[in-house]
């Protein structure tokens, strides 16, 4: 597992600060000692690689915010890396009622994009991870080997779509909450390329050193001189 060093992180959040996050997560995921095309790793292996990054720059411990659809209030869910599915990668492919089908990955998404349909994409998807189009059922048989391959998905692919059950503190609403592991492992992230921006800014202004020099530096040694500057 490739660790996040400083000059590492900041070229990983210039490259993605201004792309779409599935190009961000793609971009973390090239950290990952993984092989193959990225783009083309099922989704659930993709966030489980992405998770394993995530603890080894911040551990094991998660923290979310969301605001009350009901009443507004803000309530935090705090978890770990335990509660999530316990299956590592699996496989890449289901075979449902003798029909085949890979397991959806970044590149389909990226094809879903611009649909402002769910039941179009869903259909489109569907589609595009069939492995023989011309054996496929027609008409309602169709719509219901679809219900059938998207349950069979969710089982081999748990980390796909992850969810929690939360409920509000002040008004008792059930929330469905998705994690989106790409999207909370970039936040953290682009906070501390942010910080490391704000302590190059002032070691060069006070030392003169190039930024190159202070990243090289330790987390450590950073902090020491911050702290002679009285900040």
């Amino acid at each position: 597992m490739t660790t996040f060093s400083a000059s590492k992180l900041l070229e990983l959040w210039e490259a993605g600060v201004s792309r779409h996050p599935i190009d961000r997560a793609l971009a973390m995921l090239s950290l990952a000692d993984v092989a193959g095309p990225l783009a083309e790793m099922p989704l659930g292996q993709r966030n489980w690689h992405l998770m394993q990054l995530r603890r080894a720059r911040f551990g094991d411990h998660l923290s979310l915010w969301l605001d009350c659809s009901a009443c507004g209030d803000r309530m935090s869910m705090e978890f770990g890396v335990s509660d999530l599915p316990d299956t590592g990668p699996g496989g890449s492919r289901i075979v449902v009622e003798g029909h085949a089908f890979r397991l959806a990955n970044s590149r389909d998404l990226a094809n879903l994009v611009s649909f402002a349909d769910p039941e179009l994409a869903a259909h489109t998807l569907f589609l595009a991870c069939a492995e023989s189009l011309e054996t496929l059922p027609q008409g309602e048989a169709l719509d219901q080997l679809m219900d059938r391959v998207g349950e069979a998905m969710d089982a081999a692919d748990p980390w796909a779509d992850l969810n929690f059950e939360a409920q509000c503190p002040a008004c008792a609403t059930a929330h469905n909450v998705p994690l989106d592991i790409g999207d909370l492992l970039w936040q953290e992230l682009e906070i501390v390329a942010r910080q490391l921006l704000d302590r190059v800014h002032q070691l060069a202004s006070a030392y003169g050193w190039s930024e190159q020099a202070i990243l090289a530096l330790s987390d450590t040694r950073r902090a020491a001189y911050l702290a002679r500057l009285g900040t």
